[in-house]
């Protein structure tokens, strides 16, 4: 079985994916290291949050 670290896993993610990722994450009050990480990877990419 592989495993996949999270970072390796959101890099997969279409940027607009990512973003929308993001959006519903914090909608469904998620984890907030699960979002600091998604948003870390959005800030990598330099996009803009959807916050």
């Amino acid at each position: 079985m592989e495993v996949f670290s999270i970072n390796t896993s959101l890099g997969i993610l279409s940027d607009e994916d990512l973003v929308n990722v993001y959006s519903k994450a914090l909608n469904y009050k998620l984890d907030t290291s699960f979002i600091d990480l998604i948003l870390e990877e959005i800030h990598r990419r330099g996009l803009k949050d959807a916050s």
